[in-house]
C-alpha cells in the first residue's frame, strides 16, 4: 500500500492503475485504503471507514469520466483494462467489448508498436509520446501518450500503463497548414512571374527564381535592395505612386526594366499591406508578348492596305488599260522617225511603271490573280539575264550557275521575273562601291523539319533560287523589317519600300517560302524554294497572233471595251461588244453557234463574270473563256482555271491580249463547263 507522499511525487500513475485493475468494490477498497495512509489514526472507525468510500467514489469517478484515454495492457499487447474514454477514442462500442483487444492491431504502422516497446523498455517512461492509431472503423487519428512501464525485480516489462490525448485536430491543422506552406513556396519558386515582397520603405524582403532571372542575378541578392533602384522611374514618380498604392491598395503599371538582355518591358501588379507591413509586387515580362501585338496591329494595317489596293486596283487598272492600249495604238500608227513617237513612249512607260505599283501593291496583300504554269526557272533567268545587266552599274559583276537539269516549278511567269529583279535590285543597293552578285540554280531535298510549319505539307523536292551578294549585309535591326511593306532603310524619294513585300507576298502565295542569311561578316544571302515539279510536255507558242474567230467582249468601262475591241478588231477578229451581262447574254442567244470565244470583265454590275460564263457554257461547252479584271482574287476560284479558261490581269499590253488570246482559241476544248 502506497502513501499520499507516493502520490504526490510522481508514483500516482502506478496506485490510479492499481485502481483501474480491481472491480469496483475493491477499487473503492483500495481507495479507502490510499486515503487510511494519507490520514492521522486519530478518530472512530466510523468516520475511518466513511473516508474510505469517499475516496473510492472519487477514484471512480475520475476514471470514469476523464476525457483522458487511460489503458493497461500486456508487452504482447493484450488490452487488459481501460476507461470509456479509451473505448469511445478508439471506436468501440464499450469497454467490455475493448477489453482483450491486441493493442499492437490498433497502430496503423505495425512497426510503429515495435519501436514503442524499444524505446520504453529503454526508457522505462515516455511522455509526450507521438503515434498514429486506426480506429475500428478504420479512420486514422494521432495522439500524445504518456506512457509508463512496470517491470519485475528481474527488470523485464510486465505491465504499460498508458495515458492519451486525441491530438487528430492539431495534427490535421498542422498538416493543413504545412501543406499551404508548402503550397506558397511552390507557387512562389516556380512561378514564371517575378515577385517582390516588399516592406514599407520599398526594401526587397524576399524575391523568388523568376525576379533573380527578370534582373539577370541570383534571387537572394535581391533581398535589401531598394526598388527604386531595381525599378528606375523618373523623378519623384515613385513616391506619389507608392503613396497611391497605400491609399488604394492595389495598382497596375508598366516599366523599363535594365537587364542583361536590354530594356525589357514589365507589367507589375502591386498590392498594398498583404500581411503586416508587406506590399506585393508581380512582375510579368510582356516585351514579347508586346512585340507580338504590335506585328498583329502591323498585320492588320497590312491587311487593310491589301483591302485599299484590291478596292482601287479594279478601277485603276482599268484606267491604265485605257492608257496603255491606245498608247499602243498610237504607236502602231507612228513611223519609227515620228518626232512624237518619243512623248508616246515617255506616256507609255509611265503607264507600266504605275501598273508595277498596283501589282507590288496587290503582291504584298496576296490580293492579286496569279497565272501559275509550268516553268523552267533556268530558262526564265536566261531570258531576263540582259535586263538584269542593265540594271547594275559597271562595277557589279553578275554571276549565273544555273541547275544540270530542268528547273521546273509552278509559277506565274510574270511575277517570277519581278521578284528575281527585285532581290538583284536590292543587292545592287547593297553593293555601293561595287562587288558581285550570284544568281544560283539548284535542286534540294527538303524534310519537314527544314521546312516552316505552314508548308510542312510540301516536304521532299524543290527548286532553290539564291541570290548573293558581297554587299554591306542587313543590320539585325533591319531584318526584322525587311519583308514589311513601305519599311526601307533609302532616301526618302528613292523607295517605295514596296519590292521585298512583293516578294515575300508573291513566293508566300505561290506556295513557297524565303529564308534570308546576313551574316555579321557581310553579305546577303536570300534563298526561295519552290515545291518541285514533274516535267509535262509544253505547248509551243503559236506562231502568229491574228486571228479570224468571233469574241463575245463584255465590259461595263466603255473606255476599256472601246479599246479591247480595235485591239482585237485590228488583228482581224470579229467582236461582239456588251456593256452588261444581261446584253452580253441577249447577244449569246442569237450568236452561240458563232462565237469562239467569251472575253468577260470579273467584277460587274448586274451579274460577275464567272456566272456569266457558266450561262454561256451550259449552252455552249465548247467555248473558251478570258477573264478580265485588276482584281478577282474573291471571285475567281483558281479552280475555275484549265485549258479552256484563262486569267489576264489589267492592265496589260496589246500584245499580251492577243498573245492570250491566241493561245486560248489554239487549245483544244476541254468540253466541261466552267
Amino acid at each position: 500500500m502506497r502513501a499520499w507522499s507516493d502520490l504526490a511525487g510522481g508514483t500516482a500513475y502506478d496506485t490510479v492503475w492499481t485502481v483501474v485493475r480491481a472491480p469496483s468494490a475493491a477499487a473503492a477498497t483500495l481507495g479507502m485504503e490510499v486515503l487510511i495512509t494519507s490520514l492521522d489514526d486519530e478518530g472512530p472507525t466510523a468516520q475511518h471507514e466513511r473516508g474510505r468510500a469517499a475516496a473510492a467514489d472519487r477514484y471512480a469517478d475520475l476514471f470514469e469520466h476523464t476525457l483522458l484515454g487511460i489503458c493497461i495492457s500486456t508487452p504482447s499487447g493484450s488490452l487488459m483494462a481501460c476507461n470509456p474514454s479509451f473505448a469511445n477514442m478508439l471506436g468501440f462500442a464499450s469497454v467490455e467489448e475493448a477489453i482483450g483487444s491486441d493493442m499492437a492491431s490498433l497502430y496503423d504502422d505495425a512497426t510503429d508498436r515495435a519501436e514503442f516497446l524499444i524505446e520504453l523498455r529503454r526508457l522505462r517512461r515516455l511522455e509526450r509520446y507521438h503515434t498514429a492509431l486506426r480506429r475500428r472503423d478504420g479512420r486514422l487519428i494521432h495522439v500524445i501518450a504518456s506512457v509508463v512501464g512496470h517491470f519485475d525485480a528481474d527488470g523485464d516489462l510486465r505491465e504499460i500503463h498508458g495515458y492519451l490525448l486525441d491530438d487528430t485536430a492539431s495534427v490535421e491543422a498542422e498538416t493543413a497548414l504545412r501543406e499551404r506552406d508548402q503550397l506558397f513556396r511552390a507557387v512562389f519558386s516556380d512561378a514564371t512571374d517575378a515577385i517582390l515582397l516588399l516592406d514599407d520603405l520599398r526594401l526587397v524582403v524576399e524575391a523568388n527564381p523568376a525576379a533573380g532571372r527578370l534582373f539577370g542575378r541570383p534571387a537572394q541578392t535581391l533581398v535589401g535592395e531598394s526598388l527604386d533602384d531595381l525599378i528606375p522611374e523618373p523623378g519623384a514618380s515613385w513616391t506619389s505612386a507608392w503613396s497611391e498604392l497605400l491609399t488604394v491598395g492595389e495598382a497596375k503599371r508598366e516599366h523599363q526594366v535594365p537587364s542583361p538582355g536590354g530594356l525589357q518591358l514589365v507589367e507589375c501588379s502591386y498590392r498594398a499591406r498583404v500581411h503586416a507591413g508587406r506590399h506585393l509586387c508581380i512582375g510579368r515580362n510582356i516585351t514579347e508578348r508586346r512585340v507580338l501585338h504590335e506585328r498583329l496591329a502591323h498585320a492588320a494595317r497590312i491587311e487593310s492596305v491589301g483591302r485599299l489596293a484590291g478596292g482601287i486596283a479594279h478601277d485603276f487598272n482599268n484606267l491604265l488599260t485605257t492608257i496603255l492600249g491606245y498608247t499602243e495604238l498610237l504607236l502602231m500608227r507612228r513611223d519609227p522617225h515620228d518626232p512624237e513617237r518619243d512623248d508616246l513612249e515617255e506616256i507609255q512607260a509611265a503607264g507600266k511603271r504605275a501598273a508595277v505599283l498596283t501589282h507590288q501593291l496587290l503582291a504584298f496583300g496576296r490580293k492579286q490573280m496569279l497565272q501559275p504554269r509550268e516553268l523552267d526557272l533556268n530558262h526564265t533567268i536566261s531570258g531576263i539575264q540582259p535586263v538584269l545587266r542593265d540594271a547594275l552599274r559597271e562595277d557589279i559583276t553578275l554571276t549565273v550557275a544555273l541547275s544540270a537539269t530542268p528547273a521546273l516549278v509552278m509559277f506565274d511567269a510574270n511575277q517570277i521575273e519581278q521578284v528575281i529583279l527585285n532581290l538583284v535590285l536590292n543587292s545592287r543597293d547593297a553593293l555601293p562601291m561595287g562587288g558581285t552578285i550570284e544568281i544560283d540554280v539548284s535542286h534540294i531535298t527538303l524534310s519537314s523539319a527544314d521546312i516552316p510549319a505552314d508548308r510542312a505539307e510540301s516536304a521532299g523536292s524543290h527548286v532553290r533560287l539564291r541570290v548573293i551578294d558581297n554587299g554591306t549585309g542587313i543590320p539585325a535591326n533591319v531584318r526584322a523589317h525587311l519583308f514589311e511593306p513601305f519599311f526601307t532603310t533609302k532616301e526618302q524619294g528613292k523607295g517605295t519600300g514596296l519590292g521585298l513585300a512583293a516578294v515575300y507576298g508573291i513566293v508566300h502565295q505561290s506556295g513557297g517560302f524565303i529564308v534570308l542569311d546576313s551574316p555579321a561578316s557581310g553579305g546577303t544571302m536570300f534563298s526561295l524554294y519552290f515545291p518541285a515539279v514533274a516535267p509535262a510536255r509544253i505547248a509551243p507558242p503559236a506562231a502568229a497572233l491574228a486571228g479570224s474567230e468571233k469574241i463575245l467582249l463584255v465590259e461595263d468601262e466603255d473606255a476599256v471595251r472601246i479599246i479591247i475591241s480595235a485591239l482585237l478588231c485590228r488583228n482581224g477578229y470579229h467582236v461582239f461588244e456588251a456593256a452588261t451581262p444581261g446584253a452580253a447574254l441577249e447577244i449569246f442567244e442569237h450568236h452561240a453557234g458563232d462565237i469562239d470565244l467569251l472575253l468577260t470583265d470579273v467584277v460587274m454590275p448586274e451579274m460577275n463574270g464567272p456566272a456569266l460564263a457558266q450561262r454561256c457554257v451550259l449552252k455552249k461547252p465548247s467555248l473558251r473563256v478570258l477573264f478580265i479584271s485588276g482584281y478577282a482574287a474573291d471571285t475567281l476560284p483558281a479552280a475555275m482555271l484549265g485549258p479552256s479558261v484563262r486569267f489576264l490581269a489589267k492592265p496589260f499590253q496589246a500584245t499580251a491580249l492577243t498573245r492570250e488570246v491566241r493561245d486560248l482559241l489554239d487549245q483544244p476544248a476541254d468540253q466541261r463547263p466552267v
